[in-house]
């Protein structure tokens, strides 16, 4: 058997009180987007649309962060971070056309000083970049399951280069007995349904670092006993295994009575 522990995994407390659990009480003040509001957003979503943001944000991404570009990556970053401040009206720059100005002012100054920067042409890379896939049709239809649900999120800019890079670990609605008997969480992965297995392993790796602990088969049986003597059984962890059992005889006894 296989254990896997997850030591940084965040209780649903510690998830409220870093703003990522999207309560209706904290929507308000909240200065940035939640993450977890996107990804439950886009679960809802068609496949097709979910495909089109999924693949433009890796592009993006790309566009921000390769090495391939000539643009300095901290010149990239920089500005990206500009355009979101603008966007949220943190900065003294009223307008996107006020910051591009600005950046190219700052160029200007900078190559006269022997310190050249690319501010001004990440700013002319990046921002058509970002306003084409912001404006695009399925973005639109996020943002309007987003305004649907009340979510504040909705009318924040959104950080494409962290769309599709966590997991969550979230509660289920007590809906039947297994749930409310396992006490369980389930791994919420935003990810699209081709997306390799090796893939969602490492992001899973990466953001929670679990550790692996190998069971030796020769402990099965004492492990066993040791867990009836604590009230754990196949019994408690499964109640409704016997109701569905039943339920699955009827519904085939149904089919072959049909024909």
């Amino acid at each position: 058997g296989v254990i896997y522990c997850f030591p940084n995994f965040l209780v649903p407390a510690d998830y409220q009180e870093k703003g990522i659990v999207p309560q209706e009480t904290q929507r308000d003040d909240q200065l940035e987007n939640t993450s977890l509001d996107f990804e439950v957003a886009l679960a809802y979503m068609k496949p097709a649309d979910k495909k089109y943001i999924y693949n433009e944000s890796q592009k993006f991404t790309e566009l921000i962060f390769s090495d391939e570009n000539s643009l300095p990556l901290d010149d990239r970053c920089r500005v990206l971070y500009e355009i979101y401040e603008t966007l949220f009206g943190n900065t003294e720059a009223e307008t996107l056309e006020e910051l591009e100005q600005e950046l190219k002012c700052e160029d200007q100054v900078n190559s006269l000083n022997s310190v050249p920067t690319h501010y001004y042409q990440a700013y002319k890379l990046i921002y058509p970049k970002y306003m084409q896939l912001n404006n695009s049709p399925q973005v639109c239809r996020l943002l309007e399951i987003l305004k649907a649900d009340s979510c504040k999120a909705y009318v924040k800019p959104i950080d494409f280069t962290k769309l599709f890079t966590e997991c969550f670990f979230v509660t289920a609605s007590q809906i039947n007995p297994r749930i409310k008997a396992q006490h369980g969480y389930f791994m919420f992965q935003p990810f699209l349904e081709t997306t390799s297995i090796s893939t969602i392993q490492n992001m899973i790796t990466q953001q929670y670092e679990p550790q692996k602990i190998i069971v030796p088969a020769t402990y099965k049986d004492l492990i066993q006993k040791e867990l009836r003597h604590l009230g754990y059984s196949r019994e408690t962890l499964f109640p409704d295994e016997e109701t569905l059992g039943v339920k699955y005889s009827e519904t085939i006894n149904s089919i072959n009575n049909s024909h």
